[in-house]
């Protein structure tokens, strides 16, 4: 079957998968169709319908069907510099972001989906989205 995957900046492409597959084979079907450079499998997250995907789940399991549309996202690579490299020199850069747990993507990917309510009232995404772009690369 074929499914749809999106990422952050709303760029879309298709993948073929089986019902049976688990999500990390989906992630390493995502870095072959699109290349180890821009989607390595062990820094991607996967979402469908606000739920975080575990790797060892199905996509039968998380009821993901023909034409259905995941979100990916890569987390960033917290011990490597812009080479890809370990530096021994003393970096001027910030600090990588720390690590994170599925359960705070999982809820950070909901709340970016709906609005937060600030002091006036007013419905506001964009603390939100930059919360999300300094922890996730836009893809």
């Amino acid at each position: 079957m074929k499914i749809r995957v999106k990422n952050l900046k709303g760029n879309r492409f298709e993948i073929d998968v089986q019902p049976n597959d688990t999500a990390m084979a989906v992630k390493k079907t995502i870095e072959e169709s699109q290349g180890e450079d821009s989607y390595p499998w062990d820094e991607q997250l996967l979402v469908y319908n606000g739920k975080l995907l575990k790797d060892e789940s199905t996509l039968e399991e998380n009821e993901v069907s023909e034409n259905d549309i995941l979100l990916v996202m890569c987390s960033k690579s917290k011990a490597f510099g812009t080479t890809g490299a370990l530096s021994s020199q003393p970096s001027t850069a910030a600090p990588a972001a720390l690590p994170i747990s599925s359960d705070e993507v999982t809820s950070q990917a909901l709340a970016s989906t709906s609005a937060q309510t600030n002091s006036d009232g007013k419905a506001s995404e964009y603390g939100s989205l930059l919360y999300h772009q300094s922890r996730f690369h836009l893809l």
